[in-house]
């Protein structure tokens, strides 16, 4: 018998998330099924880094994975999608509970995370190589082949 592993808090697995704006837009751009009622404030998401990618297709966090990027000062790599569970449909500060959210996620973007099969992701895990200064309105460069 084995004693029973202690409690655990929530914890994320990297220190640094970020999904794009173009993630929120998916629902509307050729979804299967959306659903028009979510509200995709990226609050919700509990991000580090929200990375504009007007013009890009929905979840393009994805494409990063195995690339850089280098944000202001920063230089970051992409580790892998972020798994969501449900604390985005609750309710962040003025933010209602909302519990389309995942729903709209696990309907549009499913897609497998290292061993642990398909799961509902918007944005992916940061590593951060080289430590900078980011500002709003930095540009996000990507770099291949680091």
């Amino acid at each position: 018998m084995r004693p029973s592993p202690p409690a655990v808090r929530h914890r994320e697995a990297s220190s640094t998330t970020a999904p794009s704006t173009s993630s929120p837009r998916r629902r509307w751009h050729g979804c299967a099924r959306p659903t028009p009622r979510a509200d995709f404030d990226p609050r919700r998401f509990r991000p580090n880094l929200v990375i504009d990618t007007p013009g890009e297709p929905g979840f393009i966090e994805a494409a990063w994975i195995g690339t850089h990027l280098r944000i202001g000062e920063a230089l970051l790599r992409p580790l892998v999608p972020t798994p969501r569970c449900v604390v985005p449909t609750l309710g962040h500060g003025d933010l209602p509970p909302d519990p389309q959210i995942m729903r709209t996620v696990a309907n549009q973007h499913r897609i497998p995370v290292l061993d642990l099969g398909r799961l509902s992701c918007v944005g992916v895990y940061l590593d951060v190589v080289e430590p900078g200064t980011v500002r709003v309105g930095d540009a996000v460069t990507r770099v291949d082949g680091l």
